[in-house]
């Protein structure tokens, strides 16, 4: 899926063709993370990127759910993710990472 493409569709739009194998969610995450690359820079909206992790990551998400395989962005502001930094939007606290919860 080529970065054009990808930003004709929103995430119902990008699920529909993962869904209906038209895209795999590989070629979609990698349209993705190369959305971020070219536009980063201007935007300045991502201070972190988890790339390989994303990866990983989508590989164990079914794609049969409403939004199975589409990439989505994080806030720092009220969801932790496991060994990742949780900083509020706080410099201070740009290296906490937040305790795993055990049950």
């Amino acid at each position: 899926m080529h970065l054009d493409e990808y930003q004709q569709y929103d995430a119902m739009g990008l699920a529909e063709l993962i869904r209906r194998r038209e895209v795999s969610r590989e070629e979609v995450l990698e349209a993705a993370l190369t959305a971020i690359e070219k536009l980063n820079p201007s935007l300045n909206a991502l201070v972190r990127t988890r790339y390989e992790r994303a990866r990983q990551e989508s590989q164990k998400l079914p794609t049969d759910t409403l939004f199975g395989g589409v990439p989505t962005l994080s806030k720092d502001l009220l969801m932790g993710l496991a060994g990742e930094p949780l900083a509020f939007g706080s410099a201070s606290l740009s290296q906490w990472c937040p305790r795993k919860m055990r049950y």
